[in-house]
């Protein structure tokens, strides 16, 4: 059995998420998994170029996360790390965060925790 080398686990999501290029575009692509570190999404072929030309490795990420009996806006900055191509129109990439906005840290924090006890 291989040993899983994160240094933060990943948990699964389903959110529709909203990310903004350097050029004010917003790109809708779905989150797929989500870690204190960063994210992974899939979308299409047009969004994995627009996101992954030469020297535009960094996104703007907006979402909203349920937490506990409210929805809560996420909103971070994060650097390209992956970009793995599924199919002719499908790509998965990765996402790190750099930084957050308001208390976004915060509630991605309470976020993992809500999905961790569900898992367990």
């Amino acid at each position: 059995m291989q040993d899983e080398r994160r240094f933060y686990p990943r948990y699964g999501i389903d959110l529709g998420i909203e990310l903004l290029t350097k050029e004010e575009e917003i790109l809708e692509v779905e989150g797929i998994n989500l870690s204190c570190n960063g994210m992974q999404i899939r979308c299409d072929e047009y969004t994995a170029q627009k996101i992954h030309l030469p020297g535009i490795t960094q996104v703007d990420i907006r979402c909203f996360m349920p937490i506990r009996k409210s929805i809560e806006l996420f909103e971070a900055h994060a650097r390209v790390i992956f970009v793995y191509r599924l199919s002719q129109h499908a790509y998965h990439i990765g996402l790190q965060f750099i930084s957050y906005q308001g208390n976004s840290k915060y509630l991605l924090h309470q976020y993992i925790t809500i999905l961790a006890l569900s898992k367990s």
